[in-house]
């Protein structure tokens, strides 16, 4: 195999593929225009679907015998609102309202008799709106908990540090440029393969199946070099093309998500 031709082969299709605008444009007005411009406003999107998220008060209905503390608890809760449904779950598959609190038919006799009782949560996870209706409930419903255990505990004179021996406490000690550089490093090699693919993919299929529709194919294979030769020239230009897409998608997509770490808020 000669390396002259075959340098001058990659020298040809580079500059054929370079003279391309469909080329140009899928390797250069994609990674530089198009996915940023996904990214931001998917990211854009899901921001103002979290503050609306977050100003809307969850809709909840109670289900089962609930005694008259249970309904105040709900309905002090913050952004909760308490509403009426004849079927609470049925209003819960038709988003109706966001969750369900079901009661236990003992619930009453257990709250005279200071003994313990279940409320049961329910909500559809498919649904944002739900979620956050369910997660405001069971913090709401701990905090009252907690706080009804101690007023028992001191009642009985017993000290809540006696019936809570310990506390589990977690503390991450990573900064936050390693949290984050572990989450770019999980996501990067993926996203990589799959910007380096799709550089590959258009300039491959130009290289073989187009050059072929445009009738150049044949010309190229009637001169007096061997196949070996064509093969390996074609692969290069297809590599060099690959990585130059893949190393713009790189570029790109770094500025697009250190532009959105910005406008992320230091606790996430």
């Amino acid at each position: 195999m000669n390396p002259g031709i075959v340098r001058t082969i990659l020298s040809k299709e580079l500059l054929d593929t370079l003279r391309d605008k469909r080329t140009i444009i899928m390797m250069i007005g994609v990674p530089l225009l198009l996915y940023p411009a996904l990214t931001l406003i998917t990211f854009q999107g899901f921001v103002f679907l979290q503050g609306r998220l977050d100003e809307t008060p969850s809709r909840v209905a109670l289900m089962g015998t609930a005694p008259g503390p249970v309904e105040e608890w709900v309905r002090t809760m913050p952004r909760i609102e308490l509403v009426d449904e004849r079927d609470p779950m049925e209003a819960l598959l038709a988003g109706g309202v966001d969750a369900v609190v079901y009661v236990g038919s003992d619930a009453e006799n257990a709250m005279i008799a200071d003994r313990q009782f279940e409320l049961t949560v329910r909500y559809d996870a498919t649904e944002m709106a739900s979620r956050a209706a369910a997660n405001r409930l069971q913090h709401g419903l701990t905090q009252i908990m907690r706080s009804i255990r101690k007023e028992r505990l001191d009642a009985m004179g017993i000290r809540e540090a006696a019936v809570t021996p310990f506390e589990v406490r977690e503390e991450d000690i990573a900064p936050p440029m390693k949290t984050t550089g572990t989450l770019v490093g999980a996501l990067l090699p993926l996203l990589m393969v799959l910007m380096v693919a799709m550089g590959a993919f258009y300039p491959a299929v130009d290289l073989t199946a187009g050059e072929k529709e445009r009738g150049t194919f044949e010309t190229l294979l009637s001169t007096p070099v061997a196949k070996l030769e064509i093969v390996s020239g074609k692969f290069l230009a297809v590599f060099v093309l690959a990585m130059a897409s893949g190393l713009l998608n790189l570029a790109s997509m770094g500025l697009t998500f250190a532009f959105i770490f910005t406008q992320v808020p230091a606790e996430l």
